[in-house]
């Protein structure tokens, strides 16, 4: 192990690559290292001198997090709960996929959408970040996101993707990866 993780990571050797290596050998030990490694580092966990989950080797989804949230009365937060929405007599729902920050980077179209409708003082506040030029979706602001035509068609084009999806087994990744609800987001891991 001491040898994967010594091995630089170029394009011949991926972040990716080196992290699989790590976890198939052992996620325990895996666990531990990353937990000696925070150690260095200025994150909270750096103080603590044990964790509880350092010997845990499950392998838990979304699905399982929530069933253990449930489980435990702290209860799933709110804002993966599905909303319903109507647009032109088509039905739909939405909700946050990744968490509930109101600037989070990785947001699909039809997240900034749940923002504004269902917390428009957050919304505004993700507004004020957009200064000369920068904006959080590409070619797009915010203020040209809300508007009532450019609303509507983002829901129609969402209600439109999911029909599709149901109907299609696509073997392309662009595909199946195309809302990456199961995946984490690294920012916010870190």
């Amino acid at each position: 192990m001491i040898k994967t993780i010594t091995k630089k990571v170029d394009t011949n050797f991926t972040l990716d690559q080196k992290l699989n290596i790590l976890l198939d050998t052992n996620v325990i030990a895996f666990n531990h290292l990353v937990f000696d490694f925070l150690k260095s580092t200025d994150y909270p966990l750096a103080k603590e001198t044990s964790f509880p989950l350092l010997d845990n080797d499950a392998v838990l989804v979304r699905d399982d997090i929530f069933k253990i949230l449930e489980e435990s009365g702290v209860g799933v937060p709110s804002y993966y709960n599905k909303i319903d929405f109507k647009v032109n007599d088509k039905k739909g729902q939405y909700a946050r996929s990744r968490s509930g920050c109101f600037f989070c980077f990785f947001q699909q179209k039809i997240e900034w959408v749940w923002l504004y409708e269902q917390h428009p003082d957050q919304f505004i506040k993700a507004m004020e970040y957009e200064k000369d030029g920068f904006t959080w979706g590409q070619g797009e602001s915010l203020e040209e996101l809300i508007k009532p035509e450019r609303l509507a068609k983002i829901k129609e084009e969402f209600i439109l993707r999911r029909e599709n999806k149901s109907k299609i087994n696509s073997p392309f990744l662009t595909d199946i990866l195309e809302d990456a609800e199961e995946e984490g987001c690294a920012a916010c891991f870190i």
